[in-house]
């Protein structure tokens, strides 16, 4: 039988003057048809329903406490395309948010935070959602934080919805769709969240309507009709200005804008005090046909720095930065950081059909991601990943970096984050990186690697540490186990792992946090790691896990026996056991089912050489991975 197919009625919103239409060899008509196809690209690739059936979603257990190590930070699966912020006033308090799809609800965005820095983990009951009673949310995402000075935390996302949506066995129908871009605060640490009454709590919306045709067996759509004086908003950033400057805690929010006429980044701003955002500001120039992933930056003197991807002629591709002295209100000319050749998108990329495997088609983005040296040199530090800064190098993705030290003027020649380019004879993947800056000197950069497959399919999590200021870096897995790349896709629509990961930095430790599919059949869970800044391992591992807990041991460092604790919120099957810096087991310690609630155990150590040592913790909940210490 034939697929069936809907009729389906898109509309948008967004609040921005059109520019005038400037750009090379394009006649007015085939850049209209070119921006069109951008605002239905990326519309689709906001799409995530549910499986026909039910529309309501379903009803969320009672949340308990979450635990974090080298581990999860919810059981919840699949999770991906997470970002995170930690407190500027108190690093204990850590806020975290991945993109939630599951055949049965579509699209949540699961707010977690913690005040005891991960030790655990608690699910906030607030549920971004659009503001109409009754929407029913059909996609969206992006979700970002930004803490201010004060240890105020916003948030923004994205929802795409629908106030009368209906499905059958087939497929969804869509009367009519409209897509917000949102914000929200938090003064208690991710708790609770308050939103400005609408309008204030957008920061950008739209007019625009759009006819589908959907495929519901291969969930392809089709343009049949659109009708647009507007756009489409995707991936916007945050920033909150924590200087000492007359722009103290002003929060500026960036995105790209796709519209009919120009396509743009552009940027608001709200000050301190008040509950609503002044008028959009375009970042970039009209005569830039193509303008992605924005990331932003504040400097120690209030200065705002906002990176991103752009291409003249969607064909050749840099990385720009834009400057504003006035807190955002204009912003001077952009400035190339370096060109760069990317993934299914350069045309040379696109002749030899060079794409990141595991990754959707709409994703082989080069991820840039920007980082400010506030408390010490003042430089600028910024990543991205690309097959060659000019050409397709054709043996896969690299992780690039580049410094300005004249903040953002000029920028140092690219160069290679990953250590194994010149060791590497088979083509590898680096890929979705991000970056951050303690304070104390020291760069840390994270990113997707498939280094250890020859296959370029399964990979892990990295970290790379630099002391002199990017001349070297060190490279070391992050991640305790791989995940094939051929699984990402199986549970959660075809989404994958996302987009983002987060880097943060403490004035002690460095938090990679990222999507993880170890269990290599699609049960994507959000992993965290809590790297001291004076080692180079990795001190606590785990799953982003509810009702999953494993204290710390006590005392520690010990010399003969030590405490241990552990705690499920239900009942589960549980393993703990201890293994050596190497990852060999030498002790086993409880291995059944557990009932929920708390238990005590005490491990002796006295026959163990002095050293590091893992107490590790698995269960049908989540893992975490603990590092303790002998010392006789």
């Amino acid at each position: 039988m034939a697929p069936l197919k809907h009729l389906i009625l898109f509309s948008s919103i967004l609040c921005i003057g059109t520019g005038s239409l400037r750009s090379q060899n394009r006649s007015e008509q085939d850049l209209r048809a070119f921006r069109e196809k951008q605002i239905l690209d990326a519309y689709q690739e906001k799409m995530h329903l549910p499986e026909p059936g039910a529309v309501e979603s379903k009803n969320e257990e009672s949340e308990l406490p979450l635990s974090l190590s080298n581990g999860v930070v919810s059981k919840s699966s699949p999770e991906s395309e997470v970002h995170a912020a930690v407190n500027p006033t108190n690093d204990s308090n850590i806020v975290v948010c991945p993109i939630h799809l599951s055949p049965a609800t579509g699209m949540q965005l699961p707010i977690y935070y913690t005040k005891n820095f991960g030790g655990s983990w608690i699910k906030s009951t607030y549920t971004p959602l659009p503001y109409e009673t009754g929407a029913s949310v059909s996609g969206g995402g992006d979700p970002v934080f930004a803490y201010d000075a004060d240890g105020k935390v916003y948030m923004t996302w994205i929802d795409t919805y629908s106030t009368n949506l209906t499905s059958d066995s087939a497929g969804w129908i869509i009367d009519s769709s409209l897509s917000g871009t949102y914000w929200a605060s938090s003064t208690n640490g991710g708790q609770t969240w308050v939103r400005p009454a609408s309008p204030n709590g957008y920061v950008g919306r739209a007019f625009t309507k759009y006819a589908f045709l959907i495929d519901s067996i291969n969930f392809t759509i089709k343009s049949e009709h659109i009708d647009t004086n507007a756009g489409f908003n995707d991936k916007q950033w945050m920033a909150c200005d924590r200087s000492n400057s007359k722009y103290h805690n002003s929060l500026y929010v960036a995105w790209t804008y796709l519209g009919i006429k120009s396509t743009n980044i552009v940027c608001r701003r709200k000050l301190p005090g008040v509950d609503s955002m002044l008028p959009a500001v375009k970042v970039t120039p009209d005569d830039l046909l193509v303008v992605q992933f924005s990331s932003l930056g504040v400097d120690a003197q209030g200065g705002l720095h906002i990176t991103f991807m752009g291409s003249y002629n969607d064909s050749d591709f840099g990385i720009y930065t834009a400057y504003s002295s006035d807190g955002g209100a204009t912003f001077q000319p952009i400035v190339k950081i370096s060109n760069a050749d990317i993934p299914g998108k350069s045309a040379d990329a696109i002749a030899n059909g060079t794409t990141i495997f595991g990754v959707r088609p709409p994703g082989n983005y080069p991820c840039p991601h920007l980082s400010i040296d506030t408390l010490g040199t003042g430089d600028l530090f910024e990543v991205w990943n690309a097959d060659g800064i000019d050409a397709d190098g054709q043996n896969g993705t690299d992780i690039y970096f580049s410094r300005s030290t004249d903040n953002g003027v000029t920028w140092s020649t690219p160069s290679i984050v990953n250590n194994d380019r010149d060791t590497l004879s088979n083509y590898t993947d680096h890929f979705y990186p991000s970056i951050a800056v303690d304070g104390k000197g020291m760069i840390s950069v994270t990113w997707y690697d498939r280094r250890e497959d020859p296959n370029n399919q399964i990979g892990r999590y990295y970290i790379g540490h630099s002391t002199d200021q990017g001349k070297t870096w060190s490279n070391a897995p992050v991640a305790t186990l791989p995940m094939d790349f051929n699984n990402v896709f199986k549970v959660n629509s075809n989404f994958g792992i996302g987009e983002y990961t987060q880097v943060l930095a403490t004035p002690d430790y460095t938090i990679p946090i990222w999507t993880d599919g170890r269990d290599n059949a699609g049960g994507l869970k959000i992993y965290a790691a809590f790297l001291p800044s004076a080692s180079s391992g990795v001190n606590r591992l785990s799953t982003v896990t509810e009702g999953l807990e494993l204290s710390d041991n006590y005392p520690n460092p010990f010399g003969s026996a030590t405490n241990l604790s552990f705690t499920l919120g239900t009942p589960a099957h549980a393993e703990l056991y201890v293994t050596n810096i190497a990852g060999q087991r030498i002790a086993n310690l409880f291995n059944g089912v557990a009932e929920a609630g708390q238990h005590d155990l005490m491990f002796d150590g006295s026959r163990l050489p002095n050293g590091v040592y893992y107490l590790n913790l698995e269960s049908d909940l989540g893992i975490v991975r603990r590092a303790m210490t002998i010392l006789h």
